[in-house]
């Protein structure tokens, strides 16, 4: 928790100067959900202690990639891609599979 405050407090300290770059208003206020997703996507990689940043699709997806090789969809490559393509979507997926994008 001691990062999380962090970050917090420093993006409450940042305000609209920090952010700006990614709004694109000059001095209008950072957009606070656009602040907590990258807060997210930045901060939680590292903090769960697991080392290494991002969280690998194999893991991230290992519930999908459990249902699609039951469905009979085996090969793990092109799964792991349909899934990252398609952010995960179990049934997207499986359309680019069956189409054979």
């Amino acid at each position: 928790f001691a990062s999380l405050s962090q970050m917090m407090a420093g993006m409450n300290q940042g305000g609209a100067g920090g952010a700006t770059g990614a709004g694109g208003a000059g001095g209008a206020q950072a957009n606070p959900m656009m602040l907590w997703q990258q807060m997210m996507s930045q901060g939680m990689g590292g903090a769960g202690g697991m080392g290494g940043g991002e969280t690998r699709p194999e893991i991230l997806y290992r519930d999908q990639l459990r249902q699609l090789n039951e469905m009979g969809f085996t090969n793990a490559q092109q799964n792991v891609e349909a899934l990252v393509a398609t952010g995960g979507n179990l049934q997207a997926a499986i359309d680019r599979l069956v189409q054979g994008m």
